[in-house]
Protein backbone atom coordinates (compact mmCIF):
# COMPACT_ATOMS: atom_id res chain seq x y z
CA UNK A 1 0.00 0.00 0.00
CA UNK A 2 1.19 2.88 -0.85
CA UNK A 3 1.81 6.03 1.65
CA UNK A 4 1.44 9.75 0.91
CA UNK A 5 4.14 11.44 2.01
CA UNK A 6 4.04 15.45 2.80
CA UNK A 7 7.18 17.20 2.87
CA UNK A 8 7.70 20.03 4.97
CA UNK A 9 10.68 22.61 4.16
CA UNK A 10 10.30 25.66 6.49
CA UNK A 11 11.34 26.97 9.72
CA UNK A 12 7.76 25.56 11.74
CA UNK A 13 8.26 22.02 12.28
CA UNK A 14 4.94 19.86 11.82
CA UNK A 15 5.06 18.99 15.60
CA UNK A 16 4.07 22.69 16.90
CA UNK A 17 1.04 22.95 14.05
CA UNK A 18 -2.28 23.77 14.64
CA UNK A 19 -5.25 20.84 14.50
CA UNK A 20 -6.16 22.75 11.59
CA UNK A 21 -3.03 22.80 9.65
CA UNK A 22 -2.30 19.06 10.03
CA UNK A 23 -5.96 17.91 8.57
CA UNK A 24 -5.18 20.11 5.90
CA UNK A 25 -2.22 18.22 4.98
CA UNK A 26 -4.77 15.51 5.20
CA UNK A 27 -7.15 17.34 2.92
CA UNK A 28 -4.17 18.11 0.22
CA UNK A 29 -4.42 14.12 -0.97
CA UNK A 30 -7.50 12.29 -2.97
CA UNK A 31 -7.34 9.41 -1.11
CA UNK A 32 -8.01 8.03 2.44
CA UNK A 33 -4.41 6.53 2.76
CA UNK A 34 -2.17 7.64 5.84
CA UNK A 35 -0.16 10.62 5.49
CA UNK A 36 3.67 10.88 6.96
CA UNK A 37 5.16 14.42 7.65
CA UNK A 38 8.76 14.59 7.19
CA UNK A 39 10.25 17.96 8.67
CA UNK A 40 13.46 18.88 7.21
CA UNK A 41 14.91 22.04 8.50
CA UNK A 42 15.13 25.44 6.19
CA UNK A 43 18.77 26.09 5.49
CA UNK A 44 20.23 29.23 7.15
CA UNK A 45 21.61 31.08 3.75
CA UNK A 46 24.14 33.02 3.68
CA UNK A 47 23.00 36.95 2.41
CA UNK A 48 26.83 36.84 0.57
CA UNK A 49 26.19 33.35 -1.56
CA UNK A 50 25.98 34.23 -5.46
CA UNK A 51 22.89 32.33 -6.71
CA UNK A 52 24.96 29.77 -8.45
CA UNK A 53 25.63 28.98 -4.91
CA UNK A 54 22.16 29.19 -3.94
CA UNK A 55 21.18 26.56 -7.21
CA UNK A 56 23.35 24.03 -5.79
CA UNK A 57 22.31 23.58 -2.14
CA UNK A 58 18.79 23.68 -3.39
CA UNK A 59 19.87 20.70 -5.83
CA UNK A 60 21.26 19.16 -2.89
CA UNK A 61 17.91 19.72 -0.81
CA UNK A 62 15.80 18.19 -3.90
CA UNK A 63 18.03 14.99 -3.99
CA UNK A 64 17.88 14.46 -0.26
CA UNK A 65 14.18 14.19 -0.96
CA UNK A 66 13.97 12.31 -3.88
CA UNK A 67 15.86 10.08 -1.80
CA UNK A 68 13.26 9.76 0.82
CA UNK A 69 10.25 10.02 -1.71
CA UNK A 70 10.79 5.85 -2.75
CA UNK A 71 7.52 6.59 -5.25
CA UNK A 72 5.06 7.80 -2.91
CA UNK A 73 2.36 10.28 -3.65
CA UNK A 74 4.39 13.21 -2.74
CA UNK A 75 3.96 16.47 -1.57
CA UNK A 76 6.72 19.44 -0.77
CA UNK A 77 5.70 22.10 1.57
CA UNK A 78 8.30 25.07 0.99
CA UNK A 79 8.40 28.46 2.85
CA UNK A 80 11.48 30.14 3.49
CA UNK A 81 14.21 32.83 1.83
CA UNK A 82 13.31 33.53 -1.71
CA UNK A 83 15.78 32.77 -4.01
CA UNK A 84 16.62 29.68 -2.70
CA UNK A 85 12.69 28.88 -2.81
CA UNK A 86 12.93 29.75 -6.27
CA UNK A 87 16.00 27.91 -7.31
CA UNK A 88 14.26 24.65 -5.12
CA UNK A 89 11.18 25.09 -6.94
CA UNK A 90 12.30 25.06 -10.29
CA UNK A 91 13.98 21.86 -9.31
CA UNK A 92 11.11 20.40 -8.11
CA UNK A 93 8.67 21.09 -10.66
CA UNK A 94 11.28 19.38 -13.19
CA UNK A 95 10.58 16.51 -11.54
CA UNK A 96 6.82 16.59 -11.31
CA UNK A 97 6.71 17.74 -8.10
CA UNK A 98 3.85 18.87 -6.49
CA UNK A 99 4.50 22.36 -4.39
CA UNK A 100 2.34 23.61 -1.41
CA UNK A 101 2.78 27.29 0.69
CA UNK A 102 1.00 27.85 3.81
CA UNK A 103 -0.73 30.71 3.99
CA UNK A 104 -1.70 32.95 6.84
CA UNK A 105 -4.14 35.73 8.41
CA UNK A 106 -1.83 38.25 10.33
CA UNK A 107 -4.16 39.70 13.31
CA UNK A 108 -2.05 42.62 15.16
CA UNK A 109 -2.91 43.40 18.24
CA UNK A 110 -1.37 47.35 19.72
CA UNK A 111 -1.38 48.07 23.26
CA UNK A 112 0.46 50.80 25.48
CA UNK A 113 2.57 50.43 28.22
CA UNK A 114 2.43 52.74 31.26
CA UNK A 115 5.31 54.29 29.74
CA UNK A 116 3.28 55.35 26.70
CA UNK A 117 5.37 52.86 24.56
CA UNK A 118 3.49 50.90 21.41
CA UNK A 119 3.57 47.03 22.02
CA UNK A 120 2.52 45.15 18.99
CA UNK A 121 1.50 41.58 19.60
CA UNK A 122 1.55 39.50 16.39
CA UNK A 123 -0.14 36.46 15.20
CA UNK A 124 0.20 34.69 12.15
CA UNK A 125 -2.99 31.85 12.12
CA UNK A 126 -2.77 29.30 9.16
CA UNK A 127 -5.33 29.44 6.96
CA UNK A 128 -4.73 27.11 3.91
CA UNK A 129 -1.85 25.30 1.48
CA UNK A 130 -1.70 27.05 -1.49
CA UNK A 131 -0.80 24.86 -4.01
CA UNK A 132 1.49 26.75 -6.50
CA UNK A 133 1.99 24.66 -9.48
Amino acid sequence: MNKNLFINLSNHPSIKWSKKQLLAVNDLFDDDNEVEIHDIQFPQIDPNLKFTQIKKLANDFANDIFNIEDDDNLIVHVMGETSFVVAFVNIMLQNICRIVVSTTERKVVETTDENGNTIKNVVFEFNQFREIF
